[in-house]
């Protein structure tokens, strides 16, 4: 209703060619039927915001449903680098009504760098649900199969931009969910040739130790890809197994309040 206008109801549109016909006729069912069987014609039609795919757009902002979100972030893919910046809110929230202008300035802003969209947690609650939405508004960055939480105090474009620009460890980054009630689907040789070379380049760069153990235990069992294989698992493993509870410790637990 916000999105098209309307103040107050009844009120009734014909849609039809990507145009809208607003009906201000009597409240009879002759009158109706007249304009809906032809009668909108003689009307000034008004465009209907669609994007090209025929998915809704509020100015560069990209409206996602519980149909359309993983259609359209890929948010579960390790290996989609192509960020997306989604505010979760409410239609009936102050500080999302106060933010809106402000998003759409950002789209426009960062359109060449990320995708910005939005998700009615009112309308989608599965989506809502699935990340465990605490309050409104949620802003979360997606990436290769990871996403971020904006905690800052700020709601400004110039913050919310700094931010999302701002280089992350993905390692710090929660895994995406599946769906509600789907299980974790089986990561692609995309997926997994991605994270194997993440987690290479992140021993090179912390760990040269560990790099020069890679070297030499692969050299000795062949020099082959393979050999190489079994010393990174081995590595991966073992560093996973110590870590685990350092990572438990740092992080922060997820929010499960449900207060809006």
């Amino acid at each position: 209703a916000e999105y098209m206008g309307i103040e107050k109801g009844p009120s009734m549109w014909v849609f039809r060619g990507g145009k809208r016909y607003y009906y201000g006729g009597g409240w009879n069912s002759e009158d109706m039927q007249g304009f809906v069987e032809g009668g909108y014609e003689r009307y000034e039609a008004m465009t209907v915001t669609m994007t090209e795919a025929g998915k809704e757009q509020h100015g560069d902002v990209l409206v996602l449903t519980d149909a359309s979100f993983d259609a359209e972030t890929k948010a579960l893919s390790a290996s989609n680098s192509i960020p997306w910046f989604v505010e979760f809110y409410a239609p009936w929230c102050g500080h999302c009504k106060a933010i809106a202008p402000i998003w759409e300035d950002l789209a426009t802003e960062l359109k060449h760098k990320m995708r910005v969209a939005k998700v009615d947690c009112a309308a989608n609650k599965n989506t809502s649900d699935r990340f465990d939405i605490p309050g409104f508004p949620t802003l979360l960055l997606f990436r290769n199969g990871k996403y971020w939480k904006y905690d800052g105090k700020l709601r400004t474009k110039q913050a919310l931009a700094e931010w999302a620009l701002q280089p992350r460890d993905e390692a710090e980054g929660w895994p995406v969910p599946p769906p509600l009630g789907e299980p974790m689907p089986e990561p692609s040789v995309a997926d997994l040739l991605h994270t194997v070379v993440g987690d290479l380049q992140a021993m090179i760069e912390h760990n040269p130790a560990a790099t020069a153990t890679l070297v030499a235990g692969g050299a000795l069992l062949g020099g082959g890809i393979a050999g190489y294989a079994v010393i990174l698992i081995f590595i991966l493993r073992l560093a996973s197994s110590v870590g685990s509870g350092d990572a438990k410790a740092k992080r922060k637990p997820k929010p499960k309040s449900r207060q809006r």
